[in-house]
Order: structure tokens, then sequence, then C-alpha cells
């Protein structure tokens, strides 16, 4: 089975015992078991999508590290030519 098999299968599983408990229990002990399962997997999601753009964020910032590294810079004693007329007076 791939893995988008087993992720529907397991969705389905787990919607099917969600139906269960809520049908099994009285219906304000079901509905708030039904909304403590809810938080944690938006929880779940939310760890997930700060990791996610932390890693993208921290890739970013090794990769610009490593190319200011690379290139040399040079600084010159006198950045303005005599036609800038920002330059020093």
């Amino acid at each position: 089975m791939s893995f988008r098999e087993v992720t529907r299968n397991m969705s389905l599983y787990l919607g099917l015992l969600a139906f269960v408990i809520v049908a099994g229990l009285s219906y304000e002990r079901g509905v708030e078991l039904l909304i403590s399962v809810l938080r944690g997997a938006g929880a779940f999601l939310a760890i997930f999508i700060f990791q996610r753009v932390a890693c993208q964020i921290f890739d970013a910032w090794s990769a610009w590290d490593e190319t200011e590294a690379a290139e040399p810079v040079s600084i010159e004693a006198d950045t303005y030519s005599k036609s800038d007329s920002r330059g020093r007076d």
C-alpha cells in the first residue's frame, strides 16, 4: 500500500472511532472529548507548520551566510567621486 492509501485509511478509521465515541458516550462528554482531540490535532499542526517555517528560515540564512563568506569585500578609502554632489565637503 502506498502512503496515500495508508493515510486515507487511517483518517477513515479515526473518523469512525470519533463517531463511535460520540455515539457511545453521553452527548456532552462525547463533544468534550471530540473537541479535546481536535485541539490536540490543531496544536500538532501548529507545531508542524512552525517547524517547517523555522527550517526554511534557517536554510535561507545558512545559504546567505555561505554566500557572504564566499565573496570577498573590498573597501576603498574614497567612496565618493568628485562629481557626486552628496560627497564630503
